[in-house]
């Protein structure tokens, strides 16, 4: 498994565990149940995920400006409520309409959100996993896109339109790649405070309506 330099700047303080969780037990990244609003409770994904990535970014000083806006402790640690401030932050430009965030939208969505923030030099690569499996990159390929950011310490957003069945992801949904183990086909993602394992071969073998993987740099 390669993984990002420091998981440990995903973990977010709570005063209360989030839906599946225990006291005491660690959470990754941002929640989207934590939004005020509802409407982005439901479909506040991709604006979690942005958070996720530029909160990791600014922590280890790969964006220029203050990309998270509510900068924590010296430990390393943020608080959920710190945490949503960055996050209603950023829901304005990684905004869901209709179809929720489309990868375009996201990936100008990020953009303008950085450069608001003073990151302008920031910019996003995306490689699409197409609906019909013939027009779709390899599994290889995949991982080889995957691999080349996180090893350069940068986490990778993840949209899937429907999960083929796949465990540990939810449909029509954007996460936060971590990690990647080549050898077993599998992810390692920060989705909604947890931190697991999804099996990526099934998933681009077995999605019905394809997605897309954007890193930003």
């Amino acid at each position: 498994m390669i993984t990002l330099q420091d998981l440990d700047l995903f973990l977010i303080e709570v005063d209360e565990p989030s839906e599946g969780k225990s006291h005491g037990e660690p959470h990754y990244g941002g929640d989207q149940d934590w939004f005020r609003h509802p409407f982005y409770r439901r479909a506040g994904c991709g604006a979690t995920t942005t958070a996720n990535i530029t909160n990791y970014l600014a922590s280890r000083g790969q964006c220029e400006g203050n990309c998270y806006s509510c900068l924590a402790n010296v430990d390393n640690t943020r608080h959920w409520s710190g945490f949503l401030t960055h996050m209603e932050t950023v829901v304005p430009h990684v905004h869901p309409g209709p179809l929720g965030v489309l990868t375009p939208d996201f990936e100008k969505g990020a953009l303008d959100y950085a450069k608001k923030m003073g990151a302008s030099e920031l910019r996003t690569v995306a490689l699409y996993v197409h609906t019909k499996p013939r027009e779709r990159p390899s599994f290889d390929e995949t991982v080889a896109f995957i691999t080349k950011y996180i090893t350069d310490d940068l986490p990778v957003a993840w949209v899937n339109y429907s999960n083929g069945g796949v465990a540990n992801l939810d449909n029509y949904h954007w996460v936060t790649i971590v990690g990647i183990d080549a050898q077993q086909g599998e992810v390692l993602i920060v989705d909604n405070a947890f931190m697991h394992r999804v099996n990526l071969k099934e998933w681009l073998r077995a999605s019905t309506l394809g997605g897309a993987f954007v890193a930003l740099y």
